[in-house]
């Protein structure tokens, strides 16, 4: 069997190659997480301050509604208690959410089938070197 850095000049130039297309790979995915994070986070920030302000004219409605009536602790108890419930299920909710995409799935789909290749470039090296006659050095 040959060693090791025999036959690394043989896979130094596909070694190479290999190193120089995860770097484009990984510039190319770098690139689309970022876009595809940058409008992920402007609609979340846009979709939140609406939300916001459609609650905070709702809060003042109902309020507005029973400030002069006996009903305006209930009122505010309400409010508070509607809006605690609605932090408690977002929360829940959201540890519970699982991504349905993955960043960089791309590169490590790449990665796990440049491993395989590996492992079958080195069995099949070690069978050529198995498989070749002994040389009788004797006569």
């Amino acid at each position: 069997m040959p060693a090791p850095l025999d036959i690394l000049p043989k896979f130094a130039p596909i070694i190479a190659r290999h190193f120089a297309a995860y770097l484009e790979l990984l510039a190319d995915e770098t690139t689309e997480l970022g876009s595809h994070m940058a409008r992920r986070v402007a609609s979340l920030i846009i979709t939140m301050m609406a939300v916001a302000f459609a609650l905070a004219l709702g809060c003042v409605w109902i309020l507005n509604a029973v400030w002069d009536t006996p009903w305006r602790q209930a009122g505010i108890i309400g409010l508070f208690l509607l809006f605690a419930a609605i932090a408690l299920v977002t929360w829940l909710t959201a540890r519970r959410v699982t991504p349905e995409w993955s960043p960089f799935q791309r590169l490590r789909s790449e990665w796990t089938l440049d491993q395989q290749l590996i492992v079958e470039l080195m069995d099949e090296n070690h069978r050529e070197a198995t498989a070749a006659p002994m040389r009788d050095v004797t006569s």
